[in-house]
């Protein structure tokens, strides 16, 4: 895939590299914020002002993370796909407060166990329940990830749940899935939430489902934080 590897000095305080800051899809943390604010109105779950405060305090600290992986791994290259890559991920995060399926809180509930997404890996039970901002999900797609992002077989499979727990794990393993799954396919808005949340899209752009709408006016809004004269793409999904 030729795609930027993650080692050991990727985990120490991250800053914005030269190459991500000369990209044209580079935003300030500025306007990483802004977008963040303007989603807000249409997350799928109000979020209280405790949960708010806790959210930028952290999110002071992930924005090179965001914005490192979002270039080097996404190759996302235009203000446009920032904005609906941003926009996917704060509906599908509901403002960056979630980075895996919410069935699965409980790993070994009955409910998360029912996805049948376990499977035996070095002698172990190990369940590939959706992680990461854009929950990617299965044990090929985490296969494929760690090959990718760390050049081994076992990273990733064994230890999936550094993904939750890891800054810069979530954000790489989100940016990679962009690039994997939904870069190659995309070619609308609309495109992009369907080969996200398929369940989320009906087919129809005259009525279409609530989620698809609130995602469609998250990138709207960023849209006018990054790129306020780019004309904006359709919604059709």
């Amino acid at each position: 895939m030729g795609i930027f590897r993650l080692t050991s000095s990727s985990f120490v305080s991250p800053l914005i590299d030269a190459d991500t800051a000369n990209s044209p899809a580079f935003i300030t943390g500025a306007q990483f914020f802004k977008a963040i604010n303007a989603s807000l109105p249409f997350l799928p779950t109000k979020l209280s002002n405790s949960t708010l405060e806790a959210m930028v305090h952290k999110n002071l600290y992930t924005y090179p993370d965001f914005m490192n992986y979002a270039v080097k791994i996404g190759n996302i290259t235009t203000p446009d796909e920032m904005a609906m890559y941003l926009a996917n991920v704060l509906y599908q995060s509901n403002g960056l407060t979630i980075n895996y399926d919410p069935i699965c809180e409980k790993p070994k509930s009955s409910n998360c166990l029912s996805l049948g997404l376990n499977a035996t890996v070095f002698g172990s039970q190990v369940n590939y329940y959706g992680r990461g901002y854009l929950w990617f999900q299965g044990q090929s797609a985490y296969n494929d990830c760690t090959r990718d992002l760390f050049g081994d077989d076992s990273t990733l499979l064994l230890y999936p749940d550094a993904i939750r727990f890891s800054s810069t794990m979530n954000w790489a393993t989100t940016a990679w899935y962009w690039r994997r799954f939904v870069k190659p396919n995309m070619s609308t808005f609309g495109s992009t939430v369907k080969l996200i949340r398929p369940d989320h899209c009906n087919g129809s752009s005259a009525e279409p489902k609530p989620e698809a709408t609130a995602a469609w006016n998250i990138y709207m809004e960023i849209l006018k934080i990054l790129a306020p004269t780019s004309p904006p793409s359709s919604s059709y999904c």
